[in-house]
């Protein structure tokens, strides 16, 4: 059922996709009110105990018009398994999607915008990175607070292929050379995804950070348990979960097929 966003409430776009419906999941275990932005279309996948609203996210009025002062914004609209040669696809939808609900949660005095950018600088995907960083560089015009994720190459269900290069990983993480560049293009997990991205909604920040992979994982490692996270504004809440005594490692999140 269609229902109105109310105030403080999840906004996720790219909700019936690979990280949204993980996402929405692991909101409503973490008792988090969520709620699906998607296209008329994609109603029939959005998860079942979510509810939803009905917009075109390349259409920031549309947009706007479903959010509310206060909202926090979950942006993951993008192309599906990008690749080099998708680069079209992501100056067609990646770019204007997130442009546009980013100009709606600012018309909208939105009190979070989170997005999933991409590890940077990388030798490869060249026109994905371009984007995401138009989009980083808009965030931070935007005034609005938020939290940019860099991860690389998220590892789960129907995305694994990356994990044969686990073992050229650790031979590269062993040699000064290259191991910064390893630990900033390295593989993580859905479930480390989930946690960060869960963490970002529970301690909103003031301002903008950016989390890049080394910073994804160790906030799952130090993380507590979802449904434990507690609702508190620090304004480092990544270094306050670094700090903490090392909790057990959080729920893993499933998609509905």
């Amino acid at each position: 059922m269609q229902r109105p966003l109310d105030h403080r409430r999840v906004v996720v776009t790219g909700a019936t996709g690979y990280l949204g419906r993980a996402l929405c999941a692991a909101l409503e275990r973490r008792g988090v009110p969520a709620v699906a932005l998607v296209r008329r279309e994609s109603i029939d996948r959005v998860p079942a105990q979510t509810p939803y609203s009905v917009a075109d996210v390349l259409n920031p009025l549309d947009v706007a018009a479903r959010l509310q002062p206060g909202d926090t914004v979950v942006h993951l609209v993008g192309t599906p398994h990008p690749a080099p040669w998708k680069a079209a696809a992501f100056r067609r939808l990646d770019l204007p999607a997130a442009l546009a609900v980013l100009e709606a949660a600012r018309l909208r005095h939105a009190a979070h915008f989170i997005y999933v950018s991409v590890a940077q600088p990388a030798p490869v995907m060249r026109a994905y990175v371009a984007v995401r960083r138009e989009v980083e560089e808009a965030i931070h015009a935007s005034g609005i607070p938020a939290t940019v994720l860099r991860p690389w190459y998220v590892l789960g269900p129907g995305h694994r292929w990356a994990a044969l290069l686990r073992p050229l990983y650790a031979l590269a993480e062993r040699w000064p050379s290259s191991h910064a560049t390893a630990q900033r293009l390295g593989l993580v997990s859905l479930d480390e995804m989930l946690t960060a991205l869960v963490t970002a909604v529970v301690h909103p920040t003031p301002s903008t950070r950016v989390w890049d992979v080394p910073a994804i994982r160790a906030i799952h490692r130090t993380a507590q348990p979802l449904e434990h996270v507690p609702h508190v504004t620090p304004d480092d809440p990544a270094r306050t979960l670094l700090r903490s005594p090392r909790g057990p490692r959080a729920r893993t999140a499933s998609t509905r097929r």
